[in-house]
């Protein structure tokens, strides 16, 4: 079994490797949280799982996420009581930039969408 502080360091060894985010931007993420090593140490991986997510959100265009989520759907649907948190945040990020977010959370992982869609699209 991995442990939680393992899966966080992989998965920011997933974002650099999948280049939605600049090595900058991906520190500056987390820089409220004392780096990485702050993230591990005072387990604040929920926290810097939306901030990942919302500075992907506002760097990429509607176009490059819908890549990136079916691009790399098994990977963004493994942990999911991490990972939901990442790709929750994007879309909440994407619609208060005012985009559409309807495509986004049907390009989101499965096992996702049925949160998703009960927080960004009822009512």
């Amino acid at each position: 079994m991995r442990l939680v502080d393992d899966r966080f360091k992989e998965f920011l060894g997933f974002l650099k490797t999948s280049e939605m985010l600049s090595k900058e931007s991906l520190e500056n993420s987390l820089l409220e949280f004392g780096g990485a090593e702050g993230v591990i140490a005072s387990s604040y991986y929920i926290s810097a799982y939306e901030a990942l997510g919302g500075s992907l959100a506002r760097e990429n265009t509607l176009e490059n996420i819908l890549s990136f989520f079916s691009g790399f759907e098994i990977e963004l649907g493994e942990d999911p009581e991490l990972n939901y948190y990442f790709v929750e945040s994007i879309v909440d990020n994407f619609l208060a930039l005012g985009g559409n977010v309807g495509k986004l959370i049907e390009a989101a992982p499965m096992n996702y969408r049925v949160f998703l869609r009960k927080r960004f699209l009822s009512g």
